[in-house]
């Protein structure tokens, strides 16, 4: 028995967090075998279950913190529902009224709404708990949760807001470049569910249906472009590294100034790693 084997051992022993006394002796034994002594052993069977104690702690936290996020979310939408309620026939010809439809499909006129019903999503709430949540996981989470509106003027306020914060993306501070392909997909994912709901609240009105096209068309764009610049980075890296096979091949079985040789190598060595770290990449490469 290996090292490795007896690590993947000792973790199925402790997968329940009790070790029982014929464990235990088994364990011994094991260990013995590798030299391991029992206060060693001990040590280990510690550090394992102090392992697994952090480990559920950590989930519980992140149970408690979804919790949260969800109870938050259903506060603002119970506070946003909160309005005049919607008339059942069209007060221009007195046609049925189609649920969630902002014009009438008889005559095609504009449904009023009351002046207190909300738009559906609070954005100044949700743009505050977007900037005070602690991880990505927590912000993208707060994007697939939070509600799509049923009103033309909820969707087009919240796909206002969604495409500016994917235009936003590649300079907000907020997120690394290894965050921000979560976070677009993401927002990407929402706005698909308000060209969704629009096929039914925005039927027959087609310069608002125009407007949520004309924004998940944009979006679309943003979302491939980024795909494509990531899909070039890794081919410049890769360039990048034949390159640098080649360098250090003529560096140390060529002949040629020695001095010339050593620039070059170090001019490269600054290239390579401001691309291996994005700095230079990200200012021609949105990703």
């Amino acid at each position: 028995m290996t090292r490795e084997d007896f690590e993947r051992l000792l973790d199925m022993t402790l997968l329940d967090g009790v070790l029982t006394q014929q464990e235990q002796s088994v364990l011994i034994q094991r260990a013995s075998e590798l030299g391991i002594t029992p206060d060693e052993l001990q040590i280990m069977i510690d550090a394992k279950m102090q392992e697994k104690q952090i480990n559920a702690q950590k989930e519980q936290n992140a149970a408690a913190q979804n919790q949260m996020l969800v109870s938050t979310l259903a506060a603002v939408a119970k506070n946003s529902s909160k309005g005049t309620a919607r008339p059942t026939k069209c007060p221009h010809c007195g046609a049925p009224i189609e649920s969630y439809s902002s014009t009438c499909t008889q005559c095609g006129n504009e449904i009023p709404t009351g002046e207190d019903e909300p738009s559906g999503v609070n954005i100044a709430k949700f743009s505050e708990m977007m900037t005070t949540a602690k991880t990505v996981d927590e912000r993208v989470n707060l994007i697939a949760y939070t509600a799509v509106p049923a009103t033309k003027k909820g969707l087009l306020d919240f796909a206002t807001f969604a495409i500016g914060q994917l235009r936003s993306l590649n300079t907000n501070a907020m997120y690394t470049v290894n965050e921000r392909p979560k976070v677009r997909s993401a927002w990407m994912a929402k706005l698909m569910e308000i060209g969704s709901k629009a096929e039914i609240v925005l039927k027959g009105d087609n310069k608002a249906k125009g407007t949520i096209d004309s924004i998940i068309a944009e979006a679309k764009s943003i979302t491939n472009g980024a795909k494509r610049n990531g899909m070039i980075y890794i081919v410049v890296k890769a360039v990048l590294l034949l390159v640098g096979i080649f360098c250090l091949y003529g560096f140390f079985f060529t002949y040629g100034n020695i001095e010339g040789k050593l620039l070059g190598a170090i001019v490269f060595f600054i290239l390579a790693k401001a691309v291996w770290k994005r700095k230079l990449v990200t200012k021609f490469l949105p990703l």
